[in-house]
């Protein structure tokens, strides 16, 4: 209707916010969301996928613009978002390679509410213990940092690894939700000539953002199995 009801900052908020258009239409610019979605919470009665965890409720929060991009304050504006609004999991497949301690705080402050950071460990074959990449190499108790594996079961090649990565969960071929126009547009850049795509709404995509959702979801589930968990014994 227009008017803040609940008097906490935003408009409009029913089902998430944009804070890169600052709007309560959450715009998804690049598809990788709704795919990072998708591994967690897809319904196989509205699909022909089913995610980790179709039960549990997402919270959609962007920050990433349409060139994939965003800002640390938009991060930590998202995070502080999603610990108002009583989340258990922050599945966060994103990262960089600038350090920020207020990105570092917020994060840690979510230990007061018993919240659970799951970060990508990043696609970039490097050890980042050595070159970090962020929030993934920050040393927080209530974070899990996701690297990526192969369908052999062994890191893939593109996978960060180090000390700082918790654990490798499947980020290869992995099909999932996502936006029909995107899926178009990509496969119409690799069609032959007299070949048709069908826009079911699915692609396959690689990389710990993927991995990063297979890792949240089982935490989700734990959650739902035994709710009077910490963090600490889900991370366990």
């Amino acid at each position: 209707n227009g008017i803040d009801d609940d008097n906490n900052g935003f408009v409009d908020d029913r089902f998430g916010y944009d804070f890169v258009g600052d709007t309560h239409e959450v715009t998804d610019y690049t598809g990788h969301g709704t795919h990072v979605a998708g591994i967690i919470a897809a319904q196989e009665s509205v699909g022909t996928i089913i995610g980790v965890a179709p039960n549990v409720k997402i919270l959609p929060l962007n920050f990433i613009g349409q060139g994939g991009g965003g800002s640390i304050q938009g991060a930590i504006n998202a995070i502080s978002y999603a610990a108002d609004r009583g989340a258990k999991v922050i599945n966060a497949s994103w990262g960089g390679p600038f350090c920020s301690s207020v990105l570092k705080s917020e994060i840690e402050n979510l230990v007061a509410k018993d919240i659970l950071f799951v970060a990508a460990a990043g696609n970039d074959n490097r050890n980042i213990d050595v070159s970090p990449e962020y929030p993934a190499s920050f040393s927080i108790d209530n974070k899990i940092t996701v690297g990526a594996s192969t369908i052999e079961g062994k890191t893939a090649g593109f996978s960060n690894y180090g000390g700082s990565v918790d654990v490798v969960a499947p980020g290869e071929d992995i099909l999932s939700s996502y936006p029909p126009k995107f899926e178009f547009e990509i496969l119409s850049q690799e069609k032959e000539e007299g070949e048709e795509f069908v826009r079911d709404g699915l692609q396959e995509l690689d990389g710990t953002s993927m991995s990063t959702p297979f890792v949240a979801g089982a935490a989700a589930l734990l959650w739902a199995n035994k709710p009077e968990a910490t963090y600490l014994e889900i991370k366990s």
